[in-house]
């Protein structure tokens, strides 16, 4: 069944030439949430499929300033703070007709930042460094790690900007290392 979400958000902005800053607050309600649940195939093998497992909750506040601090240098820094909540139930079966039903309720403390700067050192060209964290985060059979990646990008156009060339970086300091932990009826495994 389709995900279908709710979102309530209220936000203010500020302009101050040609800068602004906004601030968001939201609550968003995720009904028929849609995850990756994993289950015992045979003693050797894990089956993974989507499956609808329930409802998710996130109540936070949203920060974005957008900053042109000269006429080469862009900048925006954003972060967002909520609280995460899934709620439903993860059914497993077992053998051909008996379904072991597992109530799901987690929550977690979750925040993120982006820090992206454009530099317009030439006429034709732009060189962009981003860099975003993630924090740690629950769903519905385990825990996922923060992680930190910090990525560039160099753009040339041509023609009067009607062609370009693009050469881009991802993850330069070998950073976005991902950690998770699994587990369900019968099964607990971690992957990195």
């Amino acid at each position: 069944v389709p995900e279908y979400i709710d979102s309530y958000e209220l936000a203010y902005i500020k302009n101050f030439g040609e800068n602004f800053l906004s601030l968001e607050g939201y609550y968003r309600v995720t009904n028929n949430k849609v995850e990756r649940i994993s289950s015992v195939y045979t003693d050797i093998a894990l089956l993974a499929k989507f499956e609808n497992v329930g409802m998710d909750f996130s109540l936070g506040i949203e920060a974005m300033l957008n900053l042109t601090i000269t006429d080469w240098w862009d900048m925006e820094l954003s972060a967002n703070f909520f609280n995460y909540k899934l709620e439903g139930e993860l059914v497993y079966n077992q053998g051909e007709s008996d379904q072991v039903v597992e109530p799901l309720n987690r929550s977690s403390t979750n925040w993120n930042s982006r820090f992206n700067n454009t530099f317009k050192l030439w006429k034709d060209g732009v060189i962009q460094l981003n860099s975003r964290y993630n924090s740690s985060s629950v769903y519905a059979q385990g825990i996922s790690s923060g992680f930190y990646t910090l990525d560039a990008a160099i753009k040339v156009s041509f023609l009067n900007k009607s062609l370009s060339a693009n050469l881009q970086g991802r993850n330069l300091l070998g950073t976005a290392k991902r950690e998770y932990t699994s587990e369900g009826l019968g099964f607990n495994f971690y992957t990195n």
